[in-house]
């Protein structure tokens, strides 16, 4: 039987070829589609107030956030847009669970839609 269409290898290309060695271009050229927001969680505490160092296996995980980068927000059934209700640099407050984690050269980012997020902080 004769077959129609020729199968081509795909090539795969890794991100480092993609984009230069510097860890924050794979950040800069990722633009979530839609409702998603992309956050960068903040480092929790290691220390306690009296100066004790607490061990890492101790350490909660922080529910705070910075938003890296947000798509341009929902579509409705009509084909309107409704914008999004946070911006690049707004500190927000995550779910215990859920979200994408994204890995970027030891940098953990979480992809969330915008509906999960818990609250927006007002930061003067």
């Amino acid at each position: 039987m004769l077959s129609l269409f020729k199968k081509t290898p795909t090539k795969k290309y890794p991100l480092a070829q993609l984009f230069s060695t510097n860890k924050t271009d794979l950040i800069k050229a990722f633009e979530p589609l839609f409702d998603r927001v992309l956050v960068k969680r903040e480092t929790a505490e290691q220390r306690t107030k009296s100066g004790l160092y607490v061990p890492d296996s101790m350490v909660k995980k922080s529910n705070q956030g910075e938003v890296i980068a947000t798509g341009t927000g929902r579509i409705t059934h009509d084909g309107k847009v409704i914008p999004m209700s946070v911006k690049k640099g707004d500190k927000v407050l995550l779910p215990e669970y859920g979200g994408i984690e994204i890995k970027n050269f030891g940098d953990d980012y979480l992809l969330y839609a915008e509906a999960e997020l818990l609250a927006k902080f007002k930061v003067k």
